[in-house]
């Protein structure tokens, strides 16, 4: 995802057996591929857009036995 300012890469470390993935993270560049920042967040997060390089939105979906997935979405503030 691109914004003005910045680079952001979703890393999941998602493997396809995995059931209970790894918590996701966010890394942050500048335009001349410099990084900036490494957001830990504290869960699985699938995809993410971020509005004016202030927060984070991230989607999440689980599937809860039976059940259709279910999508949550997240919001995270930053900082650089």
């Amino acid at each position: 995802m691109m914004s003005d300012n910045y680079i952001y890469a979703l890393y999941t470390r998602r493997k396809i057996s995995n059931d209970h993935p790894d918590n996701s993270k966010v890394y942050v560049f500048d335009y001349d591929l410099n990084p900036i920042r490494i957001y830990n967040l504290d869960r699985y997060i699938q995809f993410l857009d971020v509005d004016k390089d202030t927060m984070i939105y991230g989607l999440h979906t689980e599937q809860l036995g039976w059940e259709s997935a279910k999508q949550k979405v997240f919001i995270y503030n930053l900082k650089h």
